[in-house]
C-alpha cells in the first residue's frame, strides 16, 4: 500500500504539533512554504514536514489536506484549496462556527473535494488507527488517554502525546 501524503495548512504553533503527531502515525506530511512566515517555516522544520513549495504542488501531492489556521482565515484557505480543484479528503480543524463549517463544506464540495465531515470516511480512518470507529467514542477515548495531562503545569511533549494515544 502506498504511503499516504497529508498536506498541512499551516504549520505554525498549533499546526506544527498536529503535523508532528500525524507524521508519527506514518503518513508523509507536506506543507507549502511559498508566502509563509518565519513562524511557519520554523514550525515545519521542528515537525519534520516536507516542503512542497507551492499550494498547487501540495494539492497535487496530497490525498488528505488538514487545515489548521486562525479561524478568521479558514474560509480563505478553503477557497485557495478549492481553486486548485482538490479531489481528496479535506479536514477543517479550525475553531469555526457551525455556519462557517457548512460554508467551507459548500465551497469544497462545489470544487469536487470530499469534506471529511463524511462520517463513513472518518469512521474508516479511526478504525484503521485502532481507535473506536464512532466519532464521539473516538473523542472520548482521546480525552481519556490524555486525562493525565489535564492539570499539568507543563504541556506534554509530542512524543508523550503520541505514546498516550498509542501512535508509537
Amino acid at each position: 500500500m502506498a504511503r499516504v501524503a497529508v498536506g498541512l495548512l499551516h504549520p505554525e504553533e498549533m499546526g506544527s504539533v498536529v503535523g508532528e503527531i500525524v507524521r508519527a502515525g506514518g503518513p508523509q506530511v507536506l506543507w507549502a512554504s511559498e508566502g509563509r512566515s518565519r513562524a511557519s517555516r520554523a514550525g515545519a522544520e521542528r515537525a519534520g514536514l516536507v516542503d512542497s513549495r507551492t499550494l498547487a504542488a501540495l494539492v497535487r501531492q496530497s490525498q488528505v489536506i488538514l487545515s489548521v489556521c486562525p479561524p478568521h482565515a479558514a474560509m480563505d484557505v478553503a477557497r485557495q484549496v478549492a481553486a486548485h480543484r482538490f479531489a481528496g479528503a479535506y479536514l477543517d480543524a479550525n475553531a469555526v462556527s457551525p455556519k462557517t463549517a457548512r460554508a467551507i463544506a459548500g465551497i469544497l464540495e462545489e470544487a469536487g473535494t470530499r469534506f471529511v465531515g463524511e462520517m463513513e470516511e472518518s469512521t474508516a480512518t479511526f478504525a484503521e488507527a485502532g481507535l473506536p470507529d464512532g466519532f464521539s467514542r473516538a473523542a472520548a477515548t482521546v480525552y481519556r488517554r490524555l486525562a493525565g495531562y489535564k492539570d499539568s503545569k507543563e504541556p506534554p511533549s509530542v512524543a508523550e502525546i503520541a505514546a498516550a494515544l498509542g501512535t508509537q
